[in-house]
C-alpha cells in the first residue's frame, strides 16, 4: 500500500513556477487569431498557436465574435443568455466534479450573460471537454474562444467540442474560472503591452 501511494504521488503532475507556461503559454491560439493577437501586441513568437486550426475566421469581427461564436453554434436561453455546455473526461478525478460544477453554476451568476451548462450526454453539438489530471499533454489550458473539434492533442474529446485541459493542482488556484474565461474568448489583459499605461 505505502509502494502504490508513493508511485501515485511520484506520477502526480505538480503546480510548476509559472502555472501559464510562459506569458500566454495556457492560451491555446487559433491560426486565424494570430492577426489579431497581433493588433493588440501580443508577441507571435510567444503564442501558442494550434497549427491544426482553420485559417480563415468563421465570421464575423474582433474578440467580441469570439464569445459569439457560442451564441451561434448552441443558440441562447430565453433570458439572453449565451449557452457554452461542458462536460468531464473520466480524466477528471470525481473528487473535483462537484467543485467544477459550483465553480461554473457561480460563474454563470456573475457573468450574467454566459450560461455553462453541464452536458454530460452531449445533448449540444458544440461545447468544452474538460480533461484532467491523467489526460495527455501537460499544464493547465484552453482555446481562446469557441473552437468545435480542437484537441490540442487531447485525445477522447467528442466530436464538435474542444478541449480544455484542468490538472488537480490548476483546479485548487483558480484555474477553472481562468481556463473557462479563455473557452469565451478573454485573453491576458496583464500581458497586454500597454496593461502600464
Amino acid at each position: 500500500l505505502l509502494a502504490a501511494t508513493i508511485a501515485t504521488l511520484a506520477a502526480a503532475e505538480t503546480q510548476p513556477d509559472d502555472w501559464h507556461n510562459g506569458e500566454y503559454g495556457d492560451m491555446i491560439i487559433q491560426q486565424w487569431q494570430v492577426p489579431s493577437f497581433k493588433k493588440l501586441g501580443y508577441l507571435e513568437e510567444k503564442m501558442n498557436i494550434d497549427v491544426n486550426t482553420r485559417k480563415k475566421a468563421p465570421g464575423g469581427r474582433g474578440l467580441v465574435s469570439w464569445a459569439r461564436l457560442f451564441k451561434d453554434l448552441n443558440s441562447e436561453l430565453p433570458n439572453g443568455r449565451y449557452v457554452v455546455p461542458y462536460a468531464l473526461q473520466n480524466t477528471v478525478p470525481t473528487e473535483h466534479h462537484q467543485q467544477i460544477h459550483d465553480e461554473l453554476a457561480d460563474f454563470s451568476l456573475a457573468m450574467g450573460c454566459v450560461e455553462f451548462i453541464h452536458d454530460p450526454d452531449f445533448s449540444y453539438q458544440n461545447g468544452v471537454h474538460v480533461g484532467g489530471e491523467s489526460s495527455n499533454g501537460s499544464g493547465c489550458w484552453s482555446y481562446v474562444g469557441a473552437c468545435p473539434g480542437c484537441t490540442n492533442g487531447m485525445t477522447g474529446i467528442q466530436d464538435g467540442r474542444q478541449a480544455l485541459r484542468l490538472p488537480n493542482w490548476c483546479i485548487g488556484v483558480g484555474g477553472i474560472h481562468h481556463e473557462f474565461l479563455h473557452a469565451i474568448g478573454y485573453m491576458h489583459e496583464q500581458d497586454r503591452p500597454d496593461y502600464t499605461d
